[in-house]
């Protein structure tokens, strides 16, 4: 079928009218119209039609049979997929939907804002590591900070529950309207979730009191009790667990 079109254009754009008949490109043989050209019989069998209208040519096949037909018509130079019937002279192929032998441009994407912030992470002098989680409705967009607490996300504009969160550590949270580039305030993270369960009690109390002591390579070694990550369990991770003892996430922002 695409060749059919191409040779129709090419005659009306050297010759300034459409042909009465149709050359077949692969064999060059011609076919008047009142027969169908060959490269539309062996695409479609009997299924086709064709009609000149003035100087205007259709050619359709049916793909079912007054269900659906596969048209090009060289008032609208490109296939459509419709449900009217081309064969009336009342057939407009400009109001009918393209086929997608004419793509569709994509809608452009949403413009988005540069939203950046630093988060600390209690009790480490690395602070690499912390998911940044925007969220509105069903999207979400993520970001993970650097070693000196540094993030940056591009999002649409809207309104987003912001989330703070690493292993060990109670998830801060806030809430920001997007409408430009902007800077959230810092944050810290507090430490001592050793369980990883949102809240600092007697379970993360006892699991780091019973590796207290313990380092990296050591028998029974657990790696959870080591909030600060320094390959130790000693009161610095007694100190992060008692400071925030009672605590449940999130915590503000």
């Amino acid at each position: 079928m695409r060749g059919i079109a191409d040779a129709a254009q090419k005659y009306n754009l050297q010759y300034g009218k459409y042909p009465d008949s149709f050359v077949d490109l692969e064999n060059g043989a011609q076919s008047p119209l009142g027969k169908p050209p060959s490269s539309v019989v062996n695409i479609l069998g009997n299924n086709y039609g064709f009609k000149k209208i003035n100087e205007n040519m259709r050619v359709w096949g049916y793909l079912e049979k007054e269900k659906a037909y596969y048209v090009w018509d060289s008032a609208c130079p490109q296939f459509i997929i419709t449900t009217s019937d081309p064969n009336g002279d009342t057939f407009d192929c400009t109001h009918e939907i393209a086929d997608d032998e004419t793509p569709v441009a994509p809608p452009p994407p949403p413009a988005t804002y540069k939203i950046s912030g630093y988060i600390d992470v209690q009790g480490r002098s690395d602070d690499k590591g912390v998911t940044v989680t925007f969220r509105q409705g069903s999207d979400t967009y993520f970001a993970v900070n650097s070693s000196w607490g540094h993030y940056e996300v591009n999002v649409p504009a809207g309104t987003y529950t912001v989330t703070a969160d690493m292993n060990l550590y109670l998830s801060a949270q806030t809430f920001t309207n997007v409408t430009a580039d902007s800077t959230l305030p810092n944050t810290v993270i507090r430490g001592g979730d050793a369980n990883d369960d949102g809240k600092i009690d007697s379970i993360d109390q006892n699991l780091i009191g019973s590796n207290f002591g313990k380092k990296c390579g050591d028998s029974g070694f657990d790696l959870r009790a080591d909030i600060n990550k320094d390959c130790m369990v000693d009161i610095l991770d007694l100190v992060l667990m008692g400071g925030n003892f009672g605590l449940t996430q999130p915590t503000t922002w």
